[in-house]
């Protein structure tokens, strides 16, 4: 499975961030909202058809967001807001692109091969 980096949100002061998305070979309009009573975002997506299949869930982090839904036109992969921390906490009001960035994991796509490269001598006895 790849996963990919969604180039998007910027952080901004804005409380709606709007960008678009191609995950599973679809594109997605998404629509993040800041939600200052409750402190915590909310996500929505509608397909390139202006199909709304995602209405203000709330965005958690290191969870699949899509997983709880089936719908075909949905990407079939994993979309989760990695906190870069590990904390595993949700994502405050400013904390996009530094902290928290939106991951789509592909299922259909292979896992790219990492190539390592040696630039010495490694585990030298005497």
């Amino acid at each position: 499975m790849a996963q990919h980096v969604i180039q998007g949100p910027e952080q901004s002061d804005k409380p709606e961030l709007r960008f678009g998305a191609v995950m599973g070979g679809r594109e997605f309009d998404m629509t993040l909202v800041w939600r200052p009573e409750q402190e915590f975002w909310t996500l929505a997506m509608v397909t390139a058809g202006n199909e709304r299949v995602l209405d203000s869930i709330r965005v958690v982090a290191n969870l699949d967001m899509l997983q709880p839904y089936s719908d075909s036109r949905m990407p079939p992969g994993q979309l989760i807001a990695h906190d870069t921390t590990l904390l595993q906490q949700p994502p405050g009001r400013n904390d996009w692109r530094e902290r928290h960035r939106l991951v789509y994991v592909d299922p259909t796509e292979p896992e790219a091969a990492v190539e390592v490269k040696v630039v010495g001598p490694i585990g030298v006895l005497e």
